[in-house]
C-alpha cells in the first residue's frame, strides 16, 4: 500500500496519453498543462508502468487528455492497462466515441466519463466548436457496449447553470450517472475564472432539496444524491480542505512526468527514463514512491 507523509494512500492514477483536443472549450484545465507537449507514452511504457504500479497497491488507471480518442493506439494503452485487479476508465468529450467505444470495451475498458458543457445544440457548439449530435451518438454507443458512463458537466455560471435538471433527466433516461464539477483556476486565465464560476455548494443546496438520500465516496469524499432514478456526484475542489485530504491520486503528464498534484509541478519526477530503463521494476517503483512521497495538501480557493 502506497501513504503518503499525511496518511493518504494512493490507489489511482490519471495518466494523460495526449495535450490534443479536437475541440475549443475555454474552461478546460487541461490536466495543468500550460503547452502542448509531444506524445510520449508508449503502450510498452503504459505496461510497464501499471506493472509496477499495480504490484504497490495501485488498481485504478484513468485515460486522460486532451483528448484520449485522438491517440490512433489508444486501444493498445487501455490493453496495456487492463491487468486483473485493475479497473481502467478514461474521460473524453466523446466526439469519438461511437467509433471507440467496442473495440475500447474489448480492450479492457471498464467506464468512461463524457465530458459534455450543454445539452442545447447551439450552446454546445458556442462552447465546444462542434455540434453536438456526435457526441449523443457516442454517449449512446457507449452504454449499448456495456461501458459504465457517467456525464461529467463544468457547471458554468450564464452558460448552463440552469440546465441541471435537464442534465439528471437526461441521465436518468439513459440509466447512467452525472457529475457536476466546479470550475477550477487551473490554466484558465483569472478573469474568465471569475465570470464564470458557479460555487458547488449551490450544486449541493439544490441536490438536497431533492435528494431522497446522500451517501459519500472515498475519493476526495465526494457527496452522491439518489435523485430516483439516477445518482448525481459533486467534485467541488474550492474551499474543501476534505477534497484534498481524500485525494488518493498520482498523475502521469503527456511528456513523461509522474505529479503529486493537478495544481502545482512541485515534486513531479521524470519517469520515462526509468520506464525505459533495463533495471525498469526497480527505478519505476523508485520514482512512484518518490512521487507519493513528495505529495503535499494544496487547498484551493477563490
Amino acid at each position: 500500500m502506497l501513504v503518503d507523509p499525511f496518511g493518504r494512500i494512493v490507489d489511482s492514477i490519471r495518466i494523460q496519453v495526449t495535450t490534443k483536443c479536437n475541440l475549443r472549450c475555454f474552461y478546460c484545465h487541461k490536466e495543468g498543462c500550460l503547452r502542448d507537449t509531444p506524445d510520449a507514452l508508449t503502450p510498452n511504457d503504459v505496461d510497464r508502468l501499471i506493472t509496477v504500479a499495480k504490484q504497490l497497491g495501485i488498481h485504478r488507471v484513468k485515460f486522460t487528455g486532451g483528448e484520449p480518442l485522438l491517440r490512433p493506439d489508444i486501444d493498445q494503452l487501455v490493453t496495456s492497462a487492463s491487468k486483473p485487479g485493475v479497473e481502467v476508465s478514461m474521460t473524453t468529450n466523446g466526439v469519438f466515441l461511437s467509433k471507440w467505444a467496442r473495440v475500447l470495451q474489448e480492450s479492457g475498458l471498464a467506464r468512461v466519463n463524457i465530458s459534455l458543457p450543454s445539452l442545447d445544440p447551439s450552446k454546445y457548439q458556442s462552447v465546444t466548436g462542434f455540434p453536438i449530435d456526435p457526441v449523443l451518438d457516442g454517449i449512446r454507443m457507449a452504454i449499448d457496449q456495456g461501458l459504465s458512463v457517467k456525464i461529467n458537466v463544468v457547471v458554468l455560471r450564464g452558460i448552463n447553470d440552469d440546465e441541471l435538471e435537464k442534465f439528471v433527466d437526461f441521465a436518468r433516461q439513459l440509466q447512467v450517472r452525472v457529475q457536476f464539477i466546479e470550475l477550477e483556476p487551473v490554466v484558465i486565465p483569472r478573469a474568465v475564472f471569475q465570470k464564470y464560476y458557479y460555487p458547488a455548494e449551490r450544486i449541493h443546496r439544490w441536490l438536497r432539496e431533492r435528494a431522497h438520500s446522500v451517501s459519500r465516496r472515498k475519493l476526495h469524499a465526494r457527496l452522491v444524491y439518489d435523485l430516483g432514478g439516477v445518482m448525481v456526484e459533486v467534485v467541488g475542489p474550492i474551499n474543501r480542505p476534505e477534497f484534498c485530504m481524500n485525494c488518493r491520486r498520482i498523475r502521469v503528464t503527456a511528456d513523461g512526468y509522474l505529479r503529486p498534484c493537478l495544481r502545482t509541478t512541485a515534486g513531479q519526477v521524470p519517469v520515462l527514463p526509468a520506464l525505459r530503463s533495463n533495471e525498469w521494476r526497480e527505478k519505476v517503483a523508485l520514482a512512484i514512491k518518490t512521487v507519493v512521497k513528495n505529495r503535499r495538501p494544496f487547498i484551493s480557493n477563490t
